[in-house]
């Protein structure tokens, strides 16, 4: 979180007021700013993460995606999108197009068997007659 914060200061702050900023969000969130890391949270992560970045991110460097991506444990992808600044990465079809491969290849094909193994969720629609039963991932045990 410091790094990231850092990064997106205003120049023209001085470490002695980001410093003091720290010291209010913690006191006033009732948390510890080191505490909170995107990179240490990523490498308890093992399913699949598609991370999507505006490539002109002012805001939010990329190199923040870059480093939670290096971070990952599991598979993992990371789509900088040309062009797209903090909040833009979305607006545009090809990064909609991407989204949708990813999820083709990191998902299982949808199961009609309704004996199929493991647990299910029920995709449900108005427009929907028959159900669609989809395989949920199975969760890892936390001692493994």
């Amino acid at each position: 979180m410091r790094t990231v914060a850092r990064e997106g200061a205003p120049r023209f702050l001085t470490e002695g007021v980001i410093a003091r900023a720290f010291g209010l969000a913690e006191t006033q969130g009732a948390f510890r700013v080191d505490a909170v890391s995107p990179v240490e949270a990523a490498r308890k992560i093992h399913v699949p993460v598609l991370l999507i970045h505006g490539a002109e991110d002012t805001d939010t460097r990329p190199t923040h995606s870059r480093r939670v991506f290096e971070a990952l444990a599991g598979p993992k992808q990371l789509l900088l999108v040309k062009g797209a600044r903090h909040n833009e990465s979305l607006r545009r079809e090809e990064t909609w197009r991407r989204i949708d491969a990813w999820l083709t290849e990191v998902l299982p094909p949808p199961s009609h068997d309704p004996s199929s193994r493991g647990p299910t969720c029920d995709m449900k629609s108005s427009t929907m007659t028959p159900r669609v039963r989809y395989p949920l991932p199975r969760a890892r045990s936390r001692a493994g």
